[in-house]
């Protein structure tokens, strides 16, 4: 017996089990190209992927991607996986997430952490039902130095409290601003300092080619009209013209983050007047900032379009550079709020109507008369001879102005007005309200 083979004797002993292929290919990925390097650079791929050179993390991609074609025939022989193909939903459509792009997924995530990591990782994606996230839109002047909830969905926030995200690094770093639209270069004087946010769930989030249609796009259209609207509002708050810097869209979990393809996308639009410099604003008032913004978003049809329209103006008379362009944008504001369609007169109406609608005592009443008379003053000078002298000054209300101090005030006698008119809720009908005492009609 002492020759036998002791092992014969010995009760087989439980075999370790034994790891899933995609695993086993997934761990060989990993000690490739934690032992390959990068091409003239001291540093792995995949230390190069987390790098935070895009160019350089591009390339170590490329390099991983030869690769992968395995990884995706293991993914699609394994039981553990649907077999169905899955979409994934964002607030502003939806993307394939699996199968086609499940190698990249799974690939990627195993080379910053482990194969058993990823794999895991992907499963619980694909069976999450919903994921919340915020829709942020970053603003230029309009500065808060704390959350205001502007209304039960919209809240303005400083840029500060935002989550940290590829967006706001854009944002809020000098060094990131030419990754950032073309827009934003002409703004790198001053980053945004606050953002309007959204909170809203996604559900489903994971969903099959059958329910292809729940992509929540007119969620998206709807927040950014939204956000849109609430920026012009802001507008006759102070006054100040604020400006869109960027907005996004993030999920809140950050393993939900990572399988979002569009987790780095944004959104900007062109500035079609820029101002010359930042000008410095109050910062906003937020008992009025809701009280307006709630007001205004509850006008309909005539009074909503007109007080748009006049807010849009009033942006642009702030951030027009020349005086007599200032003049124009703010006689356009102001018949927009007060004027009938008919041509005649039409300096003498709006000087009257806002001067009623504005009401105060006498003494207010004249001043905002003598505002509007030189403001027109000063736009048909503009517009008939093309200059008028901008340093000879004007008495208003015993005061000597210069032209660009009777804009200055006038702006503010314009945002008065267009808040008088969010708050009645309609444009009058002036054939009544000229003759109403009180101004009611």
């Amino acid at each position: 017996m002492s020759d036998e083979n002791p092992q014969a004797e010995t009760p087989s002993s439980p075999q370790a089990p034994q790891p899933h292929a995609l695993e086993a290919a997934l761990g060989q990925l990993r000690v490739k190209f934690n032992a390959m390097r990068m091409h003239g650079h001291d540093m792995s791929v995949v230390e190069a992927l987390g790098c935070g050179d895009l160019r350089l993390a591009r390339s170590a991609w490329n390099a991983v991607a030869e690769d992968l074609p395995p990884i995706t025939a293991l993914i699609r022989s394994d039981p553990r996986f649907p077999t169905r193909e899955l979409y994934m939903g964002s607030l502003n459509g939806s993307s394939v997430i699996f199968p086609d792009l499940a190698h990249q997924y799974v690939a990627g995530r195993s080379l910053r952490t482990s194969p058993e990591d990823a794999v895991a990782w992907l499963l619980r994606i694909l069976s999450t039902r919903s994921a919340s996230g915020k829709y942020f839109g970053a603003l230029w002047g309009v500065d808060v130095t704390s959350r205001i909830e502007l209304d039960a969905e919209v809240a303005i926030v400083p840029i500060s409290e935002l989550p940290e995200s590829r967006q706001k690094s854009i944002l809020t770093a000098p060094a990131n601003f030419n990754t950032a639209s073309a827009s934003m270069d002409l703004f790198s004087w001053r980053p945004p300092s606050s953002a309007l946010v959204a909170a809203k769930v996604i559900e489903p989030l994971i969903f099959s080619v059958d329910d292809r249609g729940v992509t929540g796009v007119s969620d998206y259209e709807r927040l950014h009209n939204k956000f849109s609207d609430i920026a012009l509002c802001l507008t006759a708050i102070g006054p100040r013209a604020p400006l869109t810097a960027m907005a996004w869209w993030n999920f809140d979990e950050a393993d939900i983050r990572e399988a979002d393809l569009q987790n780095d996308s944004r959104t900007s639009s062109s500035i079609e007047i820029v101002p010359r410099t930042g000008p410095a604003y109050p910062p906003l008032d937020a008992t009025l900032a809701v009280e307006v913004v709630n007001a205004f978003l509850r006008l309909t049809g005539e009074a909503r379009s007109r007080t748009r329209l006049a807010l849009r103006r009033l942006g642009q008379a702030l951030r027009r550079h020349e005086l007599g362009d200032k003049a124009i944008e703010l006689a356009i504001s102001l018949e927009t709020l007060t004027a009938d369609g008919d041509n005649n007169e039409v300096s003498h109406k709006v000087k009257v109507r806002a001067t009623k609608i504005l009401g105060g005592d006498g003494a207010a009443r004249a001043r905002n008369a003598k505002l509007i008379t030189e403001t027109y003053a000063i736009r048909s000078k503009q517009m008939h001879t093309g200059a008028f002298d901008a340093t000879r000054s004007r008495t208003v209300a015993g005061a000597s102005l210069t032209p660009g101090e009777i804009l200055e005030q006038a702006a503010s006698l314009c945002a008065d007005l267009i808040i008088a008119t969010i708050r009645r809720g309609s444009i009058p009908t002036w054939a009544t309200f000229d003759i109403d005492i009180d101004g009611d009609a």
